[in-house]
């Protein structure tokens, strides 16, 4: 009976914690649905944004999840292309903080050009005694091009955050994924202002 009963609270473990069989490989995607708290921050500067370059250091897999039973599973993105995931979601977060923006593909003016690199990101999750802990690390490098006068601005944005859930399945850490990108844009943000047609570092 003690050896039914053990083999339930594993069966039960295994369930909380979202655990697939050792190998196994979950596709997330990378939401590009932002809600930045600056709406006004961009005063309508116009802005082309290049898709950003993936440059980490060659990985297999996105990350992984190592169950509390020790079976591992891995994390990949579902269409393998972080630059443009990335720079997705980061002219989604200037729209919506009221830049004027446009993909690198568009033609005609702009006041600002940016470009970008990832190279730093990951998305693993490890699980516990009835939780699973999520962490997602970003380091993204960004270069901003003012028209107006030929400067540049260089920036590097390290952005992370965990979280603990029960019920662990792979929209949780997609949720996380999205939470700090937003977390580094904010930052970018925060550090620049716009003066006229540039953007600046703050002082």
């Amino acid at each position: 009976m003690k050896r039914f009963i053990l083999l339930g609270v594993l069966m039960s473990v295994m369930t909380l914690g979202g655990c697939a069989g050792s190998g196994e490989v979950f596709q997330l995607r990378l939401h590009d649905v932002m809600h930045p708290s600056m709406e006004h921050a961009g005063g309508n500067l116009s802005v082309v944004v290049s898709d950003f370059s993936d440059q980490r250091p060659q990985t297999k897999h996105l990350g992984s999840h190592v169950c509390i039973t020790g079976h591992i599973t891995h994390f990949d993105l579902m269409d393998s292309n972080l630059g443009k995931g990335v720079s997705d979601a980061f002219v989604d977060f200037l729209q919506k903080s009221g830049f004027q923006v446009n993909n690198s593909g568009t033609s005609g003016a702009a006041d600002v050009r940016i470009t970008g690199k990832v190279t730093t990101f990951s998305a693993n999750a490890t699980g516990k005694f009835l939780r699973t802990n999520l962490e997602v690390e970003t380091i993204m490098e960004f270069v901003i091009a003012n028209v107006a006068d030929g400067s540049t601005i260089r920036m590097t944005i390290g952005a992370g955050g965990t979280d603990d859930v029960t019920f662990f399945g792979p929209e949780d850490m997609e949720t996380l994924m999205n939470e700090v990108l937003q977390e580094g844009f904010e930052e970018l943000i925060e550090q620049t202002v716009v003066q006229g047609k540039t953007l600046r570092r703050k002082i």
